[in-house]
């Protein structure tokens, strides 16, 4: 469904969402096609996509490679693993990368509105992927 559909399947429209309801809503539309199609693929003749856990599988070497190799990039050219290497460690902050120290995953400064628009909409479309 397109996201105004979406959004009227939840009981709500666009004019009474706010921006963080609104965001939400754009994520877990994309999150639920994202799924259906993943599913689509898997339960097909070809398997076309991968699900891939940012908080796990992007955070060590041997994951980033598992995935590449998953979608058939070369690693024998001369320094790419290099490159991986040092890109892995720097997180963006306008073109001048720094070197990745971690995120802060305390939850508590996330706000009380992006807690309950996610809870409206894609929390409820993570769950019922059971992630």
């Amino acid at each position: 469904p397109g996201m105004q559909e979406y959004v009227f399947n939840k009981g709500m429209s666009f004019e009474t969402l706010n921006d963080e309801q609104l965001c939400s809503a754009v994520l877990g539309s994309l999150f639920r096609v994202a799924s259906e199609e993943h599913d689509n693929t898997v339960s097909g003749s070809s398997n076309m996509g991968r699900f891939v856990s940012y908080d796990e599988e992007l955070t060590n070497a041997h994951d980033i490679h598992r995935i590449l190799n998953f979608l058939e990039v070369d690693l024998s050219t001369e320094g790419a693993i290099e490159r991986i290497e040092t890109q892995r460690k720097k997180k963006s902050n306008g073109g001048r990368g720094v070197a990745w120290e971690g995120e802060d995953n305390d939850p508590s400064h996330v706000s009380h509105a992006v807690r309950n628009a996610n809870a409206d909409f894609l929390q409820t479309e993570m769950n019922h992927r059971k992630l």
